[in-house]
């Protein structure tokens, strides 16, 4: 059985989440500022999604389930479901709302089933999406060998890891052969590098 604090934890931490994945989606449909262009989107030859085609399926997956229990809490209760008439497909609107009634939400028999689609469905998939890495954790990632594509993956530039080689930050320590027969080099740092 949940309790009102654990429910009022993992609503909030949704609601971190929801918040993230509607400001990226926004974010994603705004062309970048720069140039003498700076805010107009340049033509295409055939129409695009306006947002990032991976970030909306996300919000519109996790709409629908969202969706789906605050239509039972709402039909249960006999009380409205938020108004999103001003505020489009959104999908914070609709967690903060369950994060509201949280109370009558635990306390339905079908609240386990709810929980744990939320859990899996919902706040998994965000959390994997939008929670930054832990600093402990790429610390030791770059402590010892790495390789250039560990850096690219720890968010690193090929330009700043260019310049750390030229600049004696990075030295070659040999190679590795994969087992699919790709060849990559090996690097440690002679000195931590500057964030």
């Amino acid at each position: 059985m949940t309790t009102e604090p654990e429910a009022h934890a993992f609503l909030t931490d949704l609601t971190r989440l929801a918040k993230a994945l509607d400001d990226a989606v926004l974010d994603s449909g705004l062309p970048a500022a720069s140039g003498e262009n700076a805010g107009i989107a340049r033509s295409l030859p055939k129409s695009k999604s306006p947002c990032s085609d991976t970030l909306g399926d996300m919000r519109r997956d996790a709409l629908a389930y969202v969706q789906q229990w605050a239509g039972n809490l709402s039909s249960d209760l006999t009380i409205r479901q938020p108004d999103t008439e001003h505020t489009g497909p959104t999908l914070t609107p609709w967690v903060r709302w369950l994060h509201r009634h949280r109370i009558d939400l635990i306390a339905r028999p079908w609240w386990p089933d709810a929980e744990e689609e939320l859990r899996d469905k919902v706040h998994r998939p965000l959390a994997d999406q939008f929670t930054p890495p832990d600093p402990a954790e790429q610390a030791k990632a770059l402590d010892g060998i790495v390789t250039v594509e560990v850096l690219r993956e720890r968010g690193y530039k090929p330009g700043t890891i260019r310049q750390w080689r030229n600049r004696g930050i990075l030295e070659e320590q040999g190679t590795q052969m994969l087992s699919s027969g790709e060849t990559i080099t090996l690097y440690r740092f002679t000195r931590p590098p500057r964030a």
